[in-house]
This record gives C-alpha cells, sequence and structure tokens, in this order.
C-alpha cells in the first residue's frame, strides 16, 4: 500500500511541475512550506453514528501564473485525520465492537491540483508584497498507515488495520489563500467523492477543512 501510494504521488506530481514548469516560463511564480490543523468528519450532512475529531496537515505547495490573473497550484502534503464510528459492529464482523466505540487515525499522502484566480506578489497590477488566490481542483489522497483504537469505559486499547477502509479517497478541494509579505494563510473545505468504506454504499465520503499558515517564496 505504501510503495503504490509513492509510486502514484511521485508520478503525478512530476508531470505537474513538468507542465507548469514549461506553461510558466518568465511568469511570476512561487513556492510555499505550510501547516495546520483540519476537521474531519463522516457524511455530507454530520450524520448520526459519526463523530467529528480534529487532525493535522502539513506540506508543499507551488503557485505558478499561466496568465496574469490565471494561477495553477500542485501540492504535496502529508494529513493525519481522525474521526470516531459509534458502535461500528461492520467492521470486521467484530461482535466485541457493539458496546463500544473506535476512533480511526489516518494517515494520508495528499496530492492535490488547484486551479485558481488571483495575484502573487509582484505581479503586474497586483496590491505590493500582497498574495490572493481563490481556487478550486482534484485531490488525490493515499492512505500509508493507520492507528486506531477502542474506546472502552474512557480506556483506549490500539487496534490493527482496518481492511474496509479504502486506500484511495478522491475529493474535490474549494479554497481561498492570502498573504502579505510572505505570510500565508490558508482556508479549505475539501469534498468528498467517493466513500471512506469499502462496503458503504451510502456515500459515506471523509469530509474535511482545513485551516494552515507558512510561508511564501517568490520567484
Amino acid at each position: 500500500m505504501l510503495t503504490k501510494s509513492l509510486f502514484c504521488k511521485a508520478l503525478y506530481t512530476l508531470l505537474g511541475v513538468l507542465f507548469l514548469s514549461s506553461a510558466s516560463l518568465n511568469a511570476q511564480n512561487g513556492l510555499v512550506l505550510k501547516g495546520g490543523a483540519n476537521y474531519n468528519y463522516l457524511g455530507y450532512d454530520f450524520e448520526e453514528g459519526y463523530g467529528d475529531r480534529f487532525g493535522y496537515t502539513a506540506g508543499l505547495a507551488g503557485l505558478f501564473t499561466v496568465s496574469p490573473s490565471f494561477i495553477i497550484s500542485p501540492e504535496l502534503a502529508f494529513s493525519r485525520r481522525s474521526i470516531e464510528l459509534f458502535t461500528p459492529v461492520y467492521l470486521d464482523g467484530n461482535p466485541s465492537f457493539i458496546d463500544t466505540d473506535v476512533r480511526l487515525g489516518l494517515n494520508y499522502v495528499d496530492v492535490p491540483l488547484h486551479f485558481g484566480y488571483g495575484y502573487l506578489p509582484g505581479s503586474e497590477g497586483a496590491p505590493e508584497a500582497s498574495l490572493l488566490l481563490f481556487y478550486a481542483g482534484p485531490q488525490l489522497s493515499f492512505l500509508t498507515s493507520q492507528k486506531n483504537q477502542l474506546l472502552v469505559n474512557n480506556n483506549k486499547i490500539d487496534l490493527g488495520e482496518f481492511d474496509e477502509i479504502r486506500n484511495t479517497l478522491i475529493a474535490l478541494n474549494l479554497g481561498i489563500s492570502a498573504g502579505i509579505k510572505g505570510f500565508y494563510a490558508d482556508l479549505r473545505y475539501s469534498l468528498p467523492v467517493n466513500s471512506l468504506l469499502k462496503g458503504d454504499h451510502r456515500g459515506d465520503g471523509l469530509t474535511t477543512m482545513a485551516i494552515t499558515i507558512g510561508y511564501s517564496f517568490i520567484f
């Protein structure tokens, strides 16, 4: 699973960087180092049976100006997402889960490709030393590992990995990035396309909202 995810990640990133580098030659470009928190829940409207949890994320994003207002931003990030399942008897068909809760800790390599409207510091007609970008685009997330726990009477018991969880998630990201004099902030909503569990036919996806801060290098 890890080998497959790293291969897909590397191939996806390489193709994106090669294309963007040629498309944005002699244009204003940038690189962003960032990290922050994410908020996760299953379903599209906080359905019963699931508990929301916070996690964290860190990564690297490119900013490539294709036209004065059109920017393409490939990204590579690591994210830890966590949720709680209440009495999840469908995991492994284990009857011992009937009166207990399970906390999932899921580690992903995220590879988004964003298309945005905005400007970078130094762009013609843009405010001095400022960055603004409204963006949207697809994201592939590759599961690298799991750290799951069984919650019983305020005690936490380590569990193994669940085969029922998909190895690859697909999402559509919507967000806004802003910055001034190198300082960078990003707010993002990630809408799931497929469900988290292989056997889940109700379409319960892993929805994520994230806020990150960092530093942008413009060149």
